[in-house]
């Protein structure tokens, strides 16, 4: 393959620059410094003497199959100007190197069967990353965990072909109901398998892409004031007139490591104003498709319009927040959090109670759960419907469907994890890559 050339840190002034150079030809580029001869995986200060422009610089190398492409390859780290970084580039050029493409290195380091290729896609995936518990998805798929699960599985199934293919090359041997019933049993443990992958699917994409948090309640209980404070800045108005909030207000947050969308609605009330009616609306439209509501109530006044928001979110994943306490000793509703706003009483508890509510069920769970995308969830899907075909063949004995069913669920298997792929495949992961990664 052509050596390729490329900065590896963003090409602005900065501290340092660093470039990448991989490829059969990487030590040609010892040309432009006054420097023979490197030892893999030492640093060296060296001065790159190019056409142009002068640098002092630091040099590593990286001696194929040992580095991150598996190819030999150098690392030059120069002084943050990307003048020197660009007229090094244009001496490579003279070299016979090419500039990489997006997502090259990783490629090339996919191609080099250094990783997989669900590996591959988890390096964008972490560093896109926008929570905590998405990093560590990310992570532990790039170590490798659901490559893990998906050999395990191909190994179990290429175990039931080779039943099958015994049943079919003996004919005249008689079929034995057990084993028919292991087989089953078989499929069945791995049905399960995927169908749990799949589940966690929409679980995970959450703590990629946000929850969506809504701030339900009557008009002046205090909803933009909690968005304010979530927010830790005055983003929606605050005022003491009721429907001041006359439709949604939606902002994104972290909170203690989750992403959230949060979405301030209008108060939910009977009302004849047409403009208000029509933000109502879209507040109980907001609440049905939330991952979480924050009910709040206000201490001093709970009437027909707070039982109604409590009764259309009693099936909803929720929590009971009650605001201006100081105007109240005694509240009887039952609640998860009450507190003053107004005056900072126990507002301390309100992000710790919404990060709970959010956070995953077992502690552990982050450190176990493995990422799949888009690609992995139709691939599993298809899967499904491969072993669905399967064991209909196995019921009506017709066996020769049955192994072609097998094999298919097989390449799908192997389209995860690269072992099959395509161009078009490959180009469609890297593409998203930046340049240098």
């Amino acid at each position: 393959m052509d050596t390729i050339v490329a900065p590896i840190t963003p090409l602005i002034n900065s501290a340092i620059i660093v470039v990448r150079i991989s490829g059969d030809d990487a030590l040609k580029s010892l040309q432009l410094f006054d420097i023979t001869n490197l030892e893999h995986r030492r640093v060296y200060n060296a001065t790159y003497k190019g056409s142009e422009l002068r640098d002092d610089v630091i040099l590593t190398f990286f001696k194929a199959p040992h580095s991150y492409t598996g190819e030999d390859l150098l690392e030059v780290s120069f002084h943050g100007n990307p003048l020197i970084v660009s007229s090094f580039i244009s001496d490579c050029y003279k070299l016979g190197f090419r500039f990489a493409e997006p997502g090259e290195f990783t490629k090339r380091r996919f191609l080099n069967g250094k990783i997989d290729l669900s590996q591959a896609e988890s390096i964008l995936d972490l560093i896109s990353s926008k929570s905590k518990y998405s990093v560590q998805f990310s992570y532990n798929t790039l170590t490798g965990a659901l490559k893990k699960k998906v050999d395990s599985i191909i190994s179990k199934m290429v175990d039931i072909g080779s039943v099958i293919e015994a049943f079919i090359e003996f004919p005249d041997e008689e079929l034995d109901q057990s084993s028919f019933d292991n087989l089953y049993k078989e499929i069945d443990f791995i049905s399960n398998e995927v169908s749990t992958l799949i589940s966690n699917y929409n679980t995970i994409q959450h703590y990629k892409t946000g929850f969506s948090v809504v701030i339900a309640g009557k008009p002046n209980v205090g909803k933009s004031s909690l968005l304010n404070f979530l927010l830790s800045q005055e983003r929606s108005i605050v005022s003491d007139i009721p429907g001041t909030t006359r439709d949604y207000i939606l902002e994104y947050a972290n909170l203690g490591g989750i992403p959230i969308k949060l979405i301030d609605t209008a108060g939910v009330r009977i009302s004849s104003d047409t403009i208000e009616k029509l933000g109502i609306d879209r507040s109980l439209e907001m609440i049905q498709h939330a991952d979480l509501v924050i009910v709040l109530l206000d201490a001093s006044s709970f009437d027909d319009e707070d039982r109604y928001i409590l009764d259309i979110t009693k099936y909803k994943t929720r929590l009971v927040f009650v605001n201006k306490v100081d105007l109240i000793n005694k509240f009887d509703i039952s609640h998860d959090l009450a507190f003053s706003l107004k005056y900072s009483i126990d507002v301390e508890k309100i992000v710790p109670q919404i990060t709970q509510k959010l956070s995953l069920s077992d502690s552990d769970a982050a450190y176990t759960s493995v990422l799949i995308n888009d690609r992995h969830l139709k691939l599993f899907k298809d899967f499904l419907s491969c072993l669905n075909a399967l064991v209909n063949a196995l019921t009506s004995l017709d066996l020769d469907v049955a192994a072609f069913e097998l094999q298919q669920s097989l390449n799908i298997l192997y389209e995860i994890t690269g072992e099959r792929y395509t161009d078009n495949i490959l180009n469609n992961i890297f593409e998203k890559f930046c340049i240098g990664k």
